[in-house]
């Protein structure tokens, strides 16, 4: 077998594993991904329960603070807040 050849054959199997250890992490990392959106939807339904136990408002009320603690508040909901409520 020439050099070349065997140096092209070996860049070939190289980069296959390459692709192989990539394919390994994104698989890993997606199941990773889906584990922790399951806990973010729990940890949603125990927000909102906490919501409606601890202030008593309703379930749209709930709904909108959520969301706007997605997009970019605190999620922490004051006193004065709570009041307004």
């Amino acid at each position: 077998m020439s050099q070349k050849l065997y140096q092209a054959e070996q860049r070939v199997v190289k980069k296959q594993a390459e692709i192989q250890k990539t394919q390994n992490q994104l698989k890993q990392l997606q199941e990773k991904l889906g584990k922790l959106q399951e806990e973010e939807k729990v940890l949603l339904a125990e927000r909102m329960t906490a919501l409606f136990t601890e202030y008593d408002v309703t379930f749209e009320d709930a709904k909108k603070l959520i969301a706007q603690t997605k997009e970019g508040g605190s999620g922490h909901v004051s006193g004065t807040e709570s009041s307004d409520l």
